[in-house]
């Protein structure tokens, strides 16, 4: 039997690495399409009938959870393909067919597919439906399809991409197309994506655009001037500017944030 697969990541990278891995690895796949997002993959699934679709879940603007209605209509299998944490990955486990945790291994994805096969086999000698199965996904993503539930993020570098603590993040700028994300540890990383993808995906209780060229962590926030323009200063004494039209918004997150 031969599975019919679309893959559903925002990441080039993710989405060629599992494609090769798949072509090379799993003779019983057939990639039909692969899509950049949940808007891409509704148009790809009109036209294609998908067995099995490989789905991300933290994406900007539409998360991999707001595709299950349109996988429920075309009676498709899932496997989450993920950067959460352990407790979320024990909830997807239980209501997914399974879950390749990023960077996927060759044998993870075996099995995985193993999996799809034997539930498809069991759809069909039964005359089993998707029915309580995306019943399942639906309730899943109630509990974990929001921003609270991502504790890692995966970013992409020129060797591939790396995992990353949501909470080691201090803060983000803006540098051309590119963000540059500044770490507890001094670290720092350069990722070719707009500011904008991660404000969109990083919990907005936690992370504030302060400024066009900037989004900080408030768990880092140690000060806040007005004494030479707006000023915000972190617990490693670097200085980011307050756009005044967003100072207002900022002094009010920062209020609901620290009598949380």
């Amino acid at each position: 039997m031969i599975l019919k697969a679309i893959i559903v990541d925002d990441e080039e990278y993710s989405r060629k690495s599992l494609y090769y891995l798949l072509d090379e690895n799993c003779p019983e796949v057939y990639v039909a399409g692969m899509a950049a997002s949940v808007a891409e993959a509704r148009k790809l699934l009109e036209t294609v009938k998908a067995d099995v679709v490989f789905l991300d879940i933290a994406m900007p603007r539409e998360n991999g959870f707001e595709l299950i209605p349109d996988l429920e209509k075309n009676d498709s299998s899932v496997i989450f393909t993920t950067a959460f944490d352990q407790y979320a990955l024990k909830a997807i486990k239980a209501s997914a067919i399974d879950y390749l945790l990023k960077p996927v291994s060759i044998n993870e994805l075996q099995e995985s597919i193993k999996k799809v096969l034997d539930w498809t086999a069991l759809k069909k000698s039964r005359n089993i439906n998707n029915q309580s199965y995306t019943a399942s996904l639906q309730n899943l993503s109630e509990s974990l399809g929001t921003r609270e539930a991502i504790t890692k993020i995966s970013l992409p570098d020129s060797q591939g991409f790396k995992i990353k603590n949501i909470a080691d993040i201090m803060y983000i700028s803006a540098d051309n197309n590119y963000s540059c994300f500044y770490f507890k540890h001094a670290e720092k990383m350069f990722v070719s994506k707009s500011m904008k993808d991660f404000e969109d995906i990083l919990n907005p209780a936690h992370f504030v655009r302060i400024h066009k060229s900037s989004i900080i962590n408030l768990h880092y926030l140690k000060d806040y001037s007005i004494k030479n323009g707006f000023v915000a200063i972190l617990i490693n004494e670097m200085e980011l500017p307050v756009s005044r039209r967003r100072s207002a918004e900022f002094l009010d997150r920062v209020k609901a944030f620290f009598n949380r």
